[in-house]
């Protein structure tokens, strides 16, 4: 990398080359001149056709650096932005000529900014939902809470050609009743947060009457191709029957999703993608309910997940069945 930054700095077709060649042309004729004058020499013709050249180069040479430097440098800059231009016109133009419909400039422009603005792309993404029974927690009215503990996991990498800075964050709710969310672990590439950095971290993160957010207290820059790999872990309380969305903030190449859960519950989820939009709730009564996504994914697809203890004869009507609470409760965004 640094010899190829040396490289670029000194480009053929730079025109502070060519300022440096006519510069050394013109004092070799200049030394040159002054040493024949000092010893009252009088050159033969053949040196001095010679010198002549050195001085008609040199003075040639400072020219084409200045106007490579100048007036090309501008119209380099300017022809470069204009080709810029074109090919962003024609990137909206190819979407609507691929389907033969014609979207909103805004459509378009909103399609083309999300391509353009990605930096990062996730691999292996793995999420797991750990639902954990808090028999030392109950609700106001008596009702069993559960522990809420999200493990993510996936391999971040640099896209661009460009090096670029990864500013870590995790976005986690903030429970019912106000309870702040509590992180567990973080490990960005090979530094995992000890005990006293994970306190350090929790006390300089940014509480909202919704949301908790943890920054990592390390930036980390990554080369072009770059890859790391990337977990945590966050806890948080929620009701026993209740439903949540979890958001992925970056494009991915794939999804696991699991949900780990008690005896005598039902859970249900369901990915939103495109590629997904037909598929029903996945429900599971056992205790693992898992979806796996292996198509790439776009920045912010969600998954919709709830769960209810068991219904018992009596305990609801027949239309209420268990993907019903999630059209009418409130959704809280689980993102990362």
């Amino acid at each position: 990398m640094m010899a190829e930054s040396r490289r670029s700095r000194l480009a053929p077709d730079d025109g502070r080359v060519a300022l440096l060649v006519g510069c050394f042309l013109l004092l070799v004729f200049a030394m040159v001149q002054a040493a024949l004058t000092e010893n009252a020499y009088h050159a033969h013709w053949t040196l001095e056709v010679v010198l002549e050249l050195f001085r008609d180069l040199g003075i040639a040479a400072i020219v084409g650096g200045i106007v490579s430097l100048g007036i090309e440098r501008v119209s380099r800059d300017r022809f470069h932005r204009e080709i810029s231009e074109e090919i962003h016109k024609i990137e909206r133009n190819v979407i609507n000529a691929a389907y033969r419909k014609r979207y909103p400039d805004a459509y378009t422009r909103m399609i083309e900014e999300a391509l353009d603005g990605a930096t990062f792309f996730k691999f292996m993404t793995s999420i797991t939902i750990d639902l954990i029974e808090a028999r030392d927690q109950l609700a106001r009215d008596g009702e069993t809470l559960l522990w809420f503990d999200q493990t993510s996991s996936h391999q971040i990498e640099n896209i661009t050609s460009e090096p670029q800075s990864l500013d870590p964050v995790l976005f986690v709710d903030v429970s019912w009743d106000g309870d702040i969310p509590k992180l567990m672990a973080w490990k960005v590439g090979e530094h995992r947060l000890s005990g006293a950095e994970i306190a350090d971290v929790t006390q300089r993160a940014h509480l909202s009457k919704f949301q908790k957010w943890f920054s990592f207290p390390e930036r980390v820059i990554l080369a072009p191709g770059e890859r790391l790999h990337v977990s945590s872990t966050v806890r948080t309380l929620k009701f026993a029957r209740d439903c949540t969305t979890w958001c992925g903030m970056l494009p991915s190449d794939s999804l696991r999703f699991t949900i780990n859960h008690p005896d005598g519950y039902q859970v249900y989820a369901q990915a939103k993608t495109p590629a997904r939009h037909s598929d029903t709730p996945s429900e599971s009564d056992g205790r693992r309910l898992t979806i796996e996504i292996l198509s790439p994914l776009l920045p912010f697809i969600t998954v919709e997940l709830g769960w209810r203890r068991h219904a018992t004869n009596g305990d609801v009507s027949a239309a209420d069945t268990i993907g019903d609470g999630l059209k009418t409760a409130a959704d809280a965004p689980t993102t990362e």
